[in-house]
């Protein structure tokens, strides 16, 4: 049998055969490249896979240290406020004291005035005034031991009975300053 009518074999001419070997080196150059391009895509994914994988851990370690600072903040914040409330609790002690000071201070310095009664002879200690040509008189000496001058702005007159009753008629007063009080 011959080589052209054989089954097995099939002949090939030469410039098939070139055409046939350079088809073959095209597609095992494609296959190469294509590997080549798909390990060169696989390795470009990789790098863009750690980036990315790096962007998502630098990411969630500053969500992490953000969500520290702020707790820590709030920590700060609420010991302020801690510290605010005492030292305003202290300041209302400070002025209740200030002002209890003060109230007792002004109970101390103020006048105590005293009046004492000096009525003149003729004003008989019980019973009715004996008619007389001179008119009872009763001077009343205000002493003041306080620590401060008193001012006296006014003295209406008047005069009550022991069981309350008032005494109607002419009434005069008349101050006269023992001394000046400064």
């Amino acid at each position: 049998m011959s080589q052209r009518n054989s089954p097995s074999k099939k002949y090939r001419s030469p410039p098939h055969q070139q055409k046939d070997n350079a088809t073959a080196k095209a597609i095992v150059s494609l296959r190469s490249a294509l590997t080549k391009e798909g390990d060169t895509n696989r390795h470009q994914e990789r790098c863009e896979n750690i980036w990315d994988k790096v962007i998502q851990i630098a990411t969630l370690v500053f969500v992490i240290l953000t969500t520290v600072g702020i707790f820590y903040q709030a920590t700060i914040l609420n010991k302020t406020d801690v510290a605010m409330h005492e030292s305003a609790k202290a300041a209302i002690d400070s002025a209740r004291a200030a002002k209890q000071s003060s109230d007792s201070v002004a109970n101390i310095e103020r006048p105590y005035l005293f009046i004492l009664p000096k009525p003149s002879k003729n004003v008989p200690r019980e019973g009715p005034f004996p008619p007389s040509e001179q008119t009872p008189t009763i001077i009343f000496t205000i002493t003041d031991l306080g620590r401060v001058p008193a001012i006296i702005r006014s003295v209406p007159p008047g005069m009550w009975l022991e069981f309350g009753g008032a005494i109607s008629g002419n009434m005069s007063v008349s101050f006269q300053a023992a001394r000046s009080i400064s």
